[in-house]
Protein backbone atom coordinates (compact mmCIF):
# COMPACT_ATOMS: atom_id res chain seq x y z
CA UNK A 1 0.00 0.00 0.00
CA UNK A 2 1.16 3.31 -0.91
CA UNK A 3 1.03 6.01 2.48
CA UNK A 4 -0.44 9.95 1.74
CA UNK A 5 2.24 12.16 2.44
CA UNK A 6 1.00 15.69 3.82
CA UNK A 7 2.88 18.45 2.03
CA UNK A 8 2.67 22.06 3.30
CA UNK A 9 -0.73 22.73 1.28
CA UNK A 10 -2.37 19.86 2.53
CA UNK A 11 -1.67 20.84 5.94
CA UNK A 12 -3.03 24.19 5.67
CA UNK A 13 -6.00 22.65 4.08
CA UNK A 14 -6.51 19.82 6.77
CA UNK A 15 -5.58 22.93 9.32
CA UNK A 16 -8.79 24.74 7.86
CA UNK A 17 -11.10 21.84 7.80
CA UNK A 18 -10.57 20.94 11.20
CA UNK A 19 -10.79 24.72 12.63
CA UNK A 20 -13.94 25.28 10.67
CA UNK A 21 -15.68 22.03 12.55
CA UNK A 22 -14.44 22.74 15.66
CA UNK A 23 -15.15 26.72 15.91
CA UNK A 24 -18.57 25.65 14.87
CA UNK A 25 -19.08 23.45 17.40
CA UNK A 26 -17.84 25.57 19.73
CA UNK A 27 -19.47 28.93 18.75
CA UNK A 28 -22.90 26.68 18.71
CA UNK A 29 -21.71 25.35 22.89
CA UNK A 30 -21.33 29.15 23.37
CA UNK A 31 -24.49 30.37 21.89
CA UNK A 32 -26.12 28.00 23.60
CA UNK A 33 -24.84 29.24 26.89
CA UNK A 34 -25.81 32.86 25.85
CA UNK A 35 -29.40 31.72 25.12
CA UNK A 36 -29.29 29.99 29.04
CA UNK A 37 -27.65 32.71 30.49
CA UNK A 38 -30.42 35.34 28.54
CA UNK A 39 -33.00 33.83 29.66
CA UNK A 40 -32.14 33.32 33.41
CA UNK A 41 -30.93 37.49 33.31
CA UNK A 42 -34.16 38.13 32.04
CA UNK A 43 -36.13 35.64 34.94
CA UNK A 44 -33.76 37.11 37.59
CA UNK A 45 -34.44 41.02 36.01
CA UNK A 46 -37.90 40.15 35.84
CA UNK A 47 -38.76 38.45 39.57
CA UNK A 48 -36.08 41.61 40.73
CA UNK A 49 -38.08 44.53 39.12
CA UNK A 50 -41.16 43.35 40.19
CA UNK A 51 -40.19 42.82 43.51
CA UNK A 52 -38.92 46.23 43.82
CA UNK A 53 -41.66 47.24 42.32
CA UNK A 54 -44.21 46.12 44.61
CA UNK A 55 -41.64 47.09 47.55
CA UNK A 56 -41.31 50.68 46.67
CA UNK A 57 -45.25 51.02 46.18
CA UNK A 58 -45.88 49.47 49.46
CA UNK A 59 -43.16 51.65 51.74
CA UNK A 60 -45.09 54.72 49.45
CA UNK A 61 -48.29 53.54 50.92
CA UNK A 62 -46.75 52.85 54.57
CA UNK A 63 -45.47 56.28 54.46
CA UNK A 64 -48.78 57.87 53.62
CA UNK A 65 -50.61 55.68 56.49
CA UNK A 66 -47.92 56.97 58.75
CA UNK A 67 -48.16 60.14 57.99
CA UNK A 68 -51.92 60.18 58.71
CA UNK A 69 -51.76 57.84 61.63
CA UNK A 70 -49.41 60.65 63.13
CA UNK A 71 -52.06 63.65 62.13
CA UNK A 72 -54.86 61.48 63.37
CA UNK A 73 -52.62 61.05 66.75
CA UNK A 74 -52.27 65.11 67.20
CA UNK A 75 -55.42 65.68 66.62
CA UNK A 76 -56.91 63.62 69.15
CA UNK A 77 -54.39 64.35 71.70
CA UNK A 78 -55.49 68.46 71.26
CA UNK A 79 -59.18 67.49 71.81
CA UNK A 80 -58.85 64.75 74.41
CA UNK A 81 -56.06 67.08 76.51
CA UNK A 82 -58.37 69.98 76.48
CA UNK A 83 -61.56 68.66 77.15
CA UNK A 84 -60.95 68.05 80.73
CA UNK A 85 -59.60 71.51 80.83
CA UNK A 86 -63.09 72.68 79.82
CA UNK A 87 -61.52 75.01 77.29
CA UNK A 88 -64.48 73.56 74.72
CA UNK A 89 -67.43 74.60 76.75
CA UNK A 90 -68.27 78.39 77.24
CA UNK A 91 -67.41 81.85 75.74
CA UNK A 92 -65.12 82.78 78.21
CA UNK A 93 -62.51 84.89 76.55
CA UNK A 94 -60.18 83.33 79.10
CA UNK A 95 -60.12 80.28 78.30
CA UNK A 96 -59.99 81.10 74.63
CA UNK A 97 -56.56 82.45 75.39
CA UNK A 98 -55.50 79.81 76.86
CA UNK A 99 -56.44 76.94 74.39
CA UNK A 100 -54.85 79.21 71.19
CA UNK A 101 -51.57 79.75 73.20
CA UNK A 102 -51.49 75.69 73.55
CA UNK A 103 -52.62 76.38 69.65
CA UNK A 104 -49.60 78.72 69.11
CA UNK A 105 -46.90 75.90 70.89
CA UNK A 106 -48.28 73.05 69.24
CA UNK A 107 -48.34 74.38 65.97
CA UNK A 108 -44.95 75.87 66.54
CA UNK A 109 -43.55 72.62 67.59
CA UNK A 110 -45.69 70.58 64.55
CA UNK A 111 -44.77 73.08 62.19
CA UNK A 112 -46.92 70.79 59.37
CA UNK A 113 -50.38 72.50 60.26
CA UNK A 114 -51.52 75.23 57.75
CA UNK A 115 -54.75 76.34 60.32
CA UNK A 116 -55.42 74.67 63.64
CA UNK A 117 -59.02 76.08 64.57
CA UNK A 118 -61.74 75.95 67.04
CA UNK A 119 -65.46 75.92 65.64
CA UNK A 120 -68.33 76.38 67.93
CA UNK A 121 -71.38 74.71 67.60
CA UNK A 122 -73.12 77.32 65.30
CA UNK A 123 -70.43 76.76 62.97
CA UNK A 124 -68.33 80.11 63.84
CA UNK A 125 -64.23 80.18 64.24
CA UNK A 126 -63.69 80.76 68.27
CA UNK A 127 -60.16 79.96 67.90
CA UNK A 128 -58.21 79.91 64.58
CA UNK A 129 -54.15 79.68 64.12
CA UNK A 130 -52.60 80.24 61.20
CA UNK A 131 -48.84 78.92 60.45
CA UNK A 132 -47.29 81.02 56.91
CA UNK A 133 -43.63 80.62 56.28
CA UNK A 134 -42.69 79.47 59.35
CA UNK A 135 -44.52 81.20 61.99
CA UNK A 136 -47.71 80.55 63.91
CA UNK A 137 -49.99 83.58 64.21
CA UNK A 138 -52.76 84.10 66.28
CA UNK A 139 -56.36 85.45 64.36
CA UNK A 140 -57.57 88.35 65.92
CA UNK A 141 -61.40 87.72 66.71
CA UNK A 142 -62.59 90.32 64.22
CA UNK A 143 -60.90 88.18 61.35
CA UNK A 144 -62.90 84.68 62.71
CA UNK A 145 -65.33 83.63 60.20
CA UNK A 146 -68.42 81.21 60.29
CA UNK A 147 -68.28 77.99 58.74
CA UNK A 148 -71.28 76.38 59.37
CA UNK A 149 -72.18 76.12 55.58
CA UNK A 150 -69.09 74.39 54.95
CA UNK A 151 -69.34 70.55 54.03
CA UNK A 152 -66.10 69.48 56.29
CA UNK A 153 -67.95 71.09 59.58
CA UNK A 154 -71.60 69.24 58.77
CA UNK A 155 -69.74 66.35 58.19
CA UNK A 156 -67.31 66.24 61.31
CA UNK A 157 -70.31 67.77 63.90
CA UNK A 158 -72.47 64.81 62.90
CA UNK A 159 -70.24 62.59 64.07
CA UNK A 160 -69.92 60.27 67.14
CA UNK A 161 -66.87 60.85 69.98
CA UNK A 162 -63.46 59.60 68.68
CA UNK A 163 -64.58 59.24 64.74
CA UNK A 164 -62.03 61.46 62.59
CA UNK A 165 -63.56 63.29 59.52
CA UNK A 166 -60.68 63.55 56.67
CA UNK A 167 -61.47 65.71 54.04
CA UNK A 168 -60.66 65.53 49.94
CA UNK A 169 -57.29 65.86 49.18
CA UNK A 170 -57.05 69.30 47.25
CA UNK A 171 -55.47 72.66 46.61
CA UNK A 172 -56.45 75.13 49.34
CA UNK A 173 -58.61 78.03 47.59
CA UNK A 174 -58.55 81.29 49.25
CA UNK A 175 -61.28 84.07 48.06
CA UNK A 176 -62.13 81.68 44.97
CA UNK A 177 -58.61 81.09 43.53
CA UNK A 178 -56.06 78.47 44.10
CA UNK A 179 -53.86 79.65 46.64
CA UNK A 180 -50.17 80.20 45.09
CA UNK A 181 -47.66 78.92 45.53
CA UNK A 182 -49.89 75.92 45.26
CA UNK A 183 -50.63 74.87 49.22
CA UNK A 184 -52.33 70.83 48.94
CA UNK A 185 -54.60 70.64 52.14
CA UNK A 186 -56.36 68.01 53.99
CA UNK A 187 -58.54 68.98 56.66
CA UNK A 188 -58.98 66.60 60.03
CA UNK A 189 -61.80 66.87 62.24
CA UNK A 190 -63.48 65.53 65.10
CA UNK A 191 -66.23 66.21 67.70
CA UNK A 192 -65.53 67.75 70.84
CA UNK A 193 -67.57 67.14 74.08
CA UNK A 194 -68.15 69.25 77.41
CA UNK A 195 -68.26 67.36 80.94
CA UNK A 196 -71.73 66.64 80.27
CA UNK A 197 -71.09 64.54 76.86
CA UNK A 198 -73.06 67.48 75.01
CA UNK A 199 -71.31 68.29 72.07
CA UNK A 200 -69.44 71.69 71.89
CA UNK A 201 -68.28 71.71 68.35
CA UNK A 202 -65.30 70.86 66.25
CA UNK A 203 -61.44 70.95 66.30
CA UNK A 204 -60.12 71.31 62.98
CA UNK A 205 -56.53 70.81 61.73
CA UNK A 206 -55.60 71.94 58.26
CA UNK A 207 -52.76 69.43 57.39
CA UNK A 208 -50.17 70.98 54.80
CA UNK A 209 -50.28 68.45 52.50
CA UNK A 210 -47.14 68.72 51.17
CA UNK A 211 -45.45 67.17 53.80
CA UNK A 212 -47.19 63.81 53.38
CA UNK A 213 -46.34 64.03 49.49
CA UNK A 214 -42.87 64.50 50.27
CA UNK A 215 -43.01 62.01 53.15
CA UNK A 216 -44.03 59.68 49.80
CA UNK A 217 -42.03 60.42 47.64
CA UNK A 218 -39.13 60.03 50.08
CA UNK A 219 -40.49 56.07 50.59
CA UNK A 220 -40.55 55.87 46.64
CA UNK A 221 -37.28 57.49 45.94
CA UNK A 222 -35.95 54.60 43.98
CA UNK A 223 -38.82 54.57 41.83
CA UNK A 224 -39.60 58.72 41.37
CA UNK A 225 -39.36 58.43 37.72
CA UNK A 226 -42.28 56.56 37.28
CA UNK A 227 -44.93 56.28 40.59
CA UNK A 228 -47.45 58.51 40.92
CA UNK A 229 -50.38 58.91 43.58
CA UNK A 230 -53.94 59.13 42.49
CA UNK A 231 -57.30 59.56 43.51
CA UNK A 232 -60.44 57.65 43.35
CA UNK A 233 -61.12 59.46 39.95
CA UNK A 234 -57.88 58.73 38.47
CA UNK A 235 -56.48 62.56 38.63
CA UNK A 236 -52.67 62.69 39.96
CA UNK A 237 -52.02 63.96 43.31
CA UNK A 238 -47.91 63.47 42.62
CA UNK A 239 -46.29 62.77 39.20
CA UNK A 240 -42.88 62.45 38.31
CA UNK A 241 -44.55 65.06 35.48
CA UNK A 242 -45.66 68.51 37.44
CA UNK A 243 -47.50 69.60 34.70
CA UNK A 244 -50.25 65.89 35.37
CA UNK A 245 -51.01 67.11 38.69
CA UNK A 246 -54.17 68.66 40.73
CA UNK A 247 -55.90 68.55 37.15
CA UNK A 248 -59.19 68.26 39.07
CA UNK A 249 -58.41 71.63 40.44
CA UNK A 250 -58.00 73.05 36.82
CA UNK A 251 -61.16 71.79 35.25
CA UNK A 252 -58.87 69.70 32.87
CA UNK A 253 -59.47 65.86 31.95
CA UNK A 254 -56.00 64.63 31.73
CA UNK A 255 -56.23 61.99 33.87
CA UNK A 256 -54.51 58.31 34.58
CA UNK A 257 -57.10 57.09 33.92
CA UNK A 258 -57.74 58.67 30.36
CA UNK A 259 -54.80 57.53 29.44
CA UNK A 260 -54.43 54.19 30.36
CA UNK A 261 -58.00 53.38 30.63
CA UNK A 262 -58.01 49.96 30.65
CA UNK A 263 -54.94 49.49 32.81
CA UNK A 264 -57.36 52.13 35.68
CA UNK A 265 -60.13 49.47 35.15
CA UNK A 266 -57.66 46.66 36.67
CA UNK A 267 -55.99 48.95 39.08
CA UNK A 268 -59.75 49.97 40.21
CA UNK A 269 -60.45 46.14 40.33
CA UNK A 270 -58.23 45.30 43.03
CA UNK A 271 -56.47 47.12 46.24
CA UNK A 272 -53.35 45.66 45.38
CA UNK A 273 -51.68 43.85 42.75
CA UNK A 274 -49.12 43.60 39.38
CA UNK A 275 -49.80 43.30 35.68
CA UNK A 276 -48.32 43.65 32.77
CA UNK A 277 -50.54 44.99 29.40
CA UNK A 278 -49.33 46.90 26.20
CA UNK A 279 -48.44 49.73 28.14
CA UNK A 280 -45.81 48.02 29.97
CA UNK A 281 -45.29 46.95 33.75
CA UNK A 282 -47.84 48.20 36.31
CA UNK A 283 -47.95 48.16 40.13
CA UNK A 284 -50.31 49.14 42.75
CA UNK A 285 -51.64 49.22 45.85
CA UNK A 286 -54.73 51.37 47.86
CA UNK A 287 -54.43 53.73 51.09
CA UNK A 288 -58.04 53.70 52.48
CA UNK A 289 -57.27 57.36 54.71
CA UNK A 290 -59.65 56.56 57.46
CA UNK A 291 -59.37 52.47 57.29
CA UNK A 292 -55.29 52.92 57.44
CA UNK A 293 -54.96 55.98 59.41
CA UNK A 294 -57.55 55.44 62.78
CA UNK A 295 -58.52 51.35 61.99
CA UNK A 296 -61.86 52.28 63.03
CA UNK A 297 -65.20 51.67 61.09
CA UNK A 298 -66.41 53.56 58.49
CA UNK A 299 -68.08 57.15 59.57
CA UNK A 300 -71.57 57.37 58.94
CA UNK A 301 -72.64 60.43 56.85
CA UNK A 302 -72.17 61.69 53.40
CA UNK A 303 -70.36 64.45 51.10
CA UNK A 304 -69.86 65.34 48.17
CA UNK A 305 -66.48 64.44 47.53
CA UNK A 306 -66.85 60.88 48.85
CA UNK A 307 -65.07 61.61 52.00
CA UNK A 308 -66.74 59.69 54.41
CA UNK A 309 -67.04 56.54 52.56
CA UNK A 310 -65.26 53.33 51.29
CA UNK A 311 -65.10 55.12 47.76
CA UNK A 312 -62.41 57.63 49.35
CA UNK A 313 -59.56 56.11 48.52
CA UNK A 314 -56.06 57.29 46.99
CA UNK A 315 -53.73 54.64 44.49
CA UNK A 316 -50.10 53.79 44.85
CA UNK A 317 -49.16 53.21 41.16
CA UNK A 318 -45.96 52.65 39.55
CA UNK A 319 -45.38 51.85 35.77
CA UNK A 320 -42.43 51.23 34.09
CA UNK A 321 -43.27 51.52 30.29
CA UNK A 322 -43.38 48.94 27.45
CA UNK A 323 -40.30 50.67 26.38
CA UNK A 324 -38.14 50.53 29.52
CA UNK A 325 -38.86 46.84 29.50
CA UNK A 326 -37.48 46.24 26.10
CA UNK A 327 -34.67 48.70 27.15
CA UNK A 328 -33.75 46.21 30.00
CA UNK A 329 -33.14 43.51 27.21
CA UNK A 330 -30.82 46.02 25.12
CA UNK A 331 -28.77 46.71 28.20
CA UNK A 332 -28.26 42.86 28.65
CA UNK A 333 -27.19 42.99 25.13
CA UNK A 334 -25.10 45.87 25.53
CA UNK A 335 -23.21 44.94 28.75
CA UNK A 336 -22.79 41.11 27.40
CA UNK A 337 -21.57 41.66 23.94
CA UNK A 338 -18.36 42.73 24.62
CA UNK A 339 -17.77 39.19 27.08
CA UNK A 340 -18.74 37.33 24.59
CA UNK A 341 -17.57 38.80 21.42
CA UNK A 342 -14.45 38.42 23.59
CA UNK A 343 -14.94 34.66 24.21
CA UNK A 344 -16.07 33.90 20.85
CA UNK A 345 -12.59 34.93 19.76
CA UNK A 346 -10.74 32.93 22.14
CA UNK A 347 -12.54 30.05 20.90
CA UNK A 348 -11.54 30.95 17.90
CA UNK A 349 -7.83 31.01 18.79
CA UNK A 350 -8.34 27.43 20.64
CA UNK A 351 -10.00 25.81 17.60
CA UNK A 352 -6.74 27.12 15.49
CA UNK A 353 -4.12 26.02 17.98
CA UNK A 354 -6.26 22.54 18.26
CA UNK A 355 -6.78 22.07 14.42
CA UNK A 356 -2.98 23.03 13.98
CA UNK A 357 -1.86 20.30 17.05
CA UNK A 358 -3.78 17.82 15.69
CA UNK A 359 -3.04 17.68 12.14
CA UNK A 360 0.34 17.95 12.93
CA UNK A 361 0.27 14.87 15.33
CA UNK A 362 -1.76 13.10 12.33
CA UNK A 363 1.41 13.96 10.08
CA UNK A 364 3.57 12.93 12.91
CA UNK A 365 1.70 9.58 13.37
CA UNK A 366 1.49 8.76 9.68
CA UNK A 367 5.34 9.56 9.33
CA UNK A 368 6.07 7.16 11.89
CA UNK A 369 3.68 4.44 10.44
CA UNK A 370 5.15 4.83 7.09
CA UNK A 371 8.82 4.27 9.16
CA UNK A 372 7.65 1.65 10.83
CA UNK A 373 6.87 0.00 7.54
CA UNK A 374 9.79 0.90 5.42
CA UNK A 375 11.82 -0.33 8.56
CA UNK A 376 9.81 -3.70 7.99
CA UNK A 377 10.17 -4.04 4.81
CA UNK A 378 13.90 -3.32 5.08
CA UNK A 379 14.47 -6.18 7.53
CA UNK A 380 12.21 -8.92 5.48
CA UNK A 381 14.75 -8.13 2.40
CA UNK A 382 17.54 -8.32 4.75
CA UNK A 383 16.02 -12.00 6.43
CA UNK A 384 15.43 -13.12 2.93
CA UNK A 385 18.98 -11.95 1.60
CA UNK A 386 20.69 -13.65 5.11
CA UNK A 387 18.38 -16.51 4.10
CA UNK A 388 19.97 -16.35 0.42
CA UNK A 389 23.15 -16.27 1.82
CA UNK A 390 22.75 -19.22 4.06
CA UNK A 391 21.74 -21.31 1.56
CA UNK A 392 24.17 -20.31 -1.34
CA UNK A 393 26.85 -21.23 1.56
CA UNK A 394 24.71 -24.67 2.40
CA UNK A 395 25.36 -25.00 -1.54
CA UNK A 396 29.07 -24.42 -1.45
CA UNK A 397 29.57 -26.59 1.51
CA UNK A 398 27.70 -29.63 -0.12
CA UNK A 399 30.33 -29.05 -3.03
CA UNK A 400 33.55 -28.77 -0.64
CA UNK A 401 32.04 -31.78 0.86
CA UNK A 402 32.09 -33.16 -2.38
CA UNK A 403 35.22 -32.37 -3.66
CA UNK A 404 36.94 -33.50 -0.78
CA UNK A 405 35.23 -37.06 -1.23
CA UNK A 406 36.46 -37.02 -4.43
CA UNK A 407 39.89 -36.13 -3.68
CA UNK A 408 39.82 -38.80 -1.32
CA UNK A 409 38.46 -41.65 -4.01
CA UNK A 410 41.24 -40.38 -6.45
CA UNK A 411 44.04 -40.67 -3.73
CA UNK A 412 42.65 -43.73 -2.55
CA UNK A 413 42.42 -45.20 -6.11
CA UNK A 414 45.87 -43.74 -6.34
CA UNK A 415 47.12 -45.62 -3.92
CA UNK A 416 45.87 -48.45 -4.87
CA UNK A 417 47.42 -47.78 -8.35
CA UNK A 418 50.57 -47.65 -6.71
CA UNK A 419 50.45 -50.53 -4.58
CA UNK A 420 49.29 -52.71 -7.55
CA UNK A 421 52.08 -51.35 -9.37
CA UNK A 422 54.70 -52.65 -6.33
CA UNK A 423 53.25 -55.87 -6.63
CA UNK A 424 53.18 -56.39 -10.00
CA UNK A 425 56.59 -55.13 -10.02
CA UNK A 426 58.13 -58.26 -8.75
CA UNK A 427 55.58 -60.73 -9.97
CA UNK A 428 56.76 -59.50 -13.47
CA UNK A 429 60.81 -60.48 -12.10
CA UNK A 430 59.47 -63.67 -10.54
CA UNK A 431 57.06 -64.71 -13.78
CA UNK A 432 60.26 -63.69 -16.59
CA UNK A 433 62.38 -65.92 -14.54
CA UNK A 434 60.14 -68.76 -14.42
CA UNK A 435 59.89 -68.46 -18.61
Amino acid sequence: MSETIETPQNDSWSTAKRFLVLFAAATALLAGVAVAHYYVAMKTERVERETSELLNVELGKAAIARDLGNTISDLMFMARHNEPQGLFENDDPKSRRVLAEQFLIFSAQKRKYDQIRFLDRTGMEAVRLNYNNGNAVIVRDDQLQNKAQRYYFSETLDMAPGEVYISPFDLNIERDRIEQPLKPMIRFGTPVFDHSGRKSGILLFNYLGERLIGAFRGATANISNHVMLLNSDGYWLSSPRADDEWGFMYGNNRTFAEAYSNSWQRVQADDSGQFYDDEGMFSFTTVYPLLYATGRPWPSGQSGSLAADRGYYWKVVSHVSSQSLAAATGKFFSRQSPLYAAMLGLLAIASLLIARTSVRHKRAVSQVAIERRVRGSLEEKVDERTQELKETQAEKDQVVQQLIQAEKMAAIGTMASGIGHEINNPLYAILGKAE
